[in-house]
């Protein structure tokens, strides 16, 4: 009897909770009206498409029949992932559920969704996909540009207007601005850029799209970027095609977007400049990380912001981290696969001589003083540049300093023998290679393998190649 009353109690003091503060149910933690009406079509359908139309619903129905209503928190997980909850309140007590993550779970930490569990709406013709950490969106204003990424309840995307987005670009022949397809629209487009989005997919698992870009400037323009007083000749629309596939949970860690784009070039050029990707964030991200390649140490660098368009532009070969004061949200990115240009014969130059150029700066615009921008980009600049399609392949990780950190430098471990696999295996790797210069160079691998070149080749890109070791021309340690 007195275990039947303490139980009995301890619900009746939840419930209690739960009338006390009915307003405690529409906290953030559990509750957006936006992302709950958007999520669920039938209530869009049924008028339920404001603030208070959907917090009612929320309160009279949504809870009860175990919605969800913030992309972090999802009651059925929340239960199902907890056993003692299941056993205090039944597997469909959702109101409890809610009640209980409000009052004891937050504080306790728990879990409250499901590992990699991910989701996609469409909103409109605004594409959405996300997990219980981020929201990442393609605006239909912007021709499949991603204007929005909200990491924890924080906007860190600053999508001012057509040129300030997470998107790609290209410049031909050295004309910068003034021969400068761009995937979200022309400059000065503020709501609705020029390009022209030609294709789109969405999945719970990855975005794609394929834009006709539109050139940066009108015809007739300029501006510094041109060089030379050269003046844009370019028609609004280009014939450069841009397409993207971004994968939310690569290697099931739902922090990490596989970001895949693919450049279409028209016709031969001097040279073409490729931001394979660029991210202009708010002010909130105002500390730069660069880091090693080899041993994953970071150095923080100094961001100098300027009045003025360009402000302080800094460049190297290394992967960027960009981070808040506190450390509490960071974004990293690397560029991981970009040898693939469709064309064989020309793969050789493209890996001997393109390489990711990392490119970080902070400004102000003249005319936004109050509108600060970091911003970084991974730039690839193909010498005579051939007609076809260039593929690249970048990992964007998100997460606080430390996590993104450890999983950008893994990232990079575990692709070093992936990439060299790819490169030794191919015509290239032939002459970059030498199974003979390496038995001969290591007598403990001419006792293990002779001169079998399979077995070298497995030996250097399963230890080789992290010992140092040298195996030929190019794959010197």
């Amino acid at each position: 009897m007195f275990k039947k009353l303490s139980v009995s109690l301890a619900v009746i003091f939840i419930s209690t909770s739960t009338f006390g503060q009915a307003l405690s149910t529409t906290d953030v933690k559990v509750f957006d009206w936006w992302f709950y009406t958007r999520h669920y079509p039938d209530l869009m359908k049924a008028g339920i498409n404001t603030e208070p139309r959907a917090r009612d619903h929320w309160l009279q129905h949504g809870i009860k029949e175990g919605r969800q209503a913030k992309n972090n928190f999802n009651v059925r997980d929340y239960l199902n992932i907890h056993p003692d909850l299941v056993a205090a309140f039944g597997q469909n007590n959702y109101t409890q559920a809610l009640t209980h993550y409000l009052t004891f779970g937050f504080k306790e930490g728990r879990r409250t969704i499901k590992a990699n569990t991910s989701f996609s709406f469409t909103e409109n013709e605004n594409l959405y996909i996300g997990n219980e950490n981020f929201m990442l969106r393609a605006g239909s204003s912007f021709a499949g540009s991603f204007d929005s990424l909200v990491y924890k309840d924080t906007e860190i995307i600053n999508n001012h207007d057509s040129g300030r987005l997470l998107q790609t670009a290209v410049s031909f022949d050295g004309l910068g601005e003034c021969n400068n397809p761009t995937e979200g629209g022309r400059q000065g487009e503020m709501t609705k850029g020029s390009s022209v989005l030609v294709s789109k997919n969405l999945t719970n698992s990855f975005i794609n799209t394929k834009v006709q870009a539109a050139n940066w400037l009108s015809k007739g323009q300029t501006s510094v970027y041109c060089g030379n007083g050269k003046t844009s000749v370019e028609p609004v629309l280009s014939d450069t095609f841009i397409e993207k596939t971004a994968t939310i949970g690569f290697n099931n860690d739902p922090n990490i977007i596989k970001y895949d784009v693919t450049v279409t070039n028209p016709i031969d050029h001097k040279i073409m400049q490729v931001e394979a990707l660029t991210g202009y964030h708010q002010p909130i991200l105002n500390h730069v990380y660069e880091m090693n390649f080899e041993d994953g140490q970071t150095i923080e660098k100094k961001f100098i912001s300027l009045d003025g368009e360009g402000g302080d532009l800094f460049q190297n070969l290394k992967p960027a981290i960009l981070a808040s004061a506190d450390q509490q949200i960071a974004i990293g990115t690397v560029a991981l696969d970009f040898s693939n240009y469709e064309n064989s014969q020309q793969k050789s130059e493209m890996v001997n001589n393109v390489v990711p150029r990392y490119m970080q700066f902070a400004h102000l615009v003249s005319n936004e003083k109050n509108d600060p921008t970091t911003k970084w980009s991974i730039v690839f600049t193909h010498p005579d540049a051939h007609a076809g399609k260039y593929h690249y392949q970048i990992f964007v990780v998100l997460g606080n300093l430390t996590e993104v950190k450890a999983k950008l430098y893994l990232l990079i471990q575990n692709n070093k023998k992936d990439i060299l696999g790819k490169l030794l295996k191919s015509d290239i790797g032939e002459k970059t290679f030498d199974a003979h210069y390496y038995a001969d160079r290591y007598p403990d691998l001419y006792k293990y393998a002779q001169y079998n070149e399979k077995l070298l080749l497995d030996h250097y890109l399963v230890f080789g190649f992290n010992e140092a070791r040298e195996a030929g021309a190019l794959f010197n340690g």
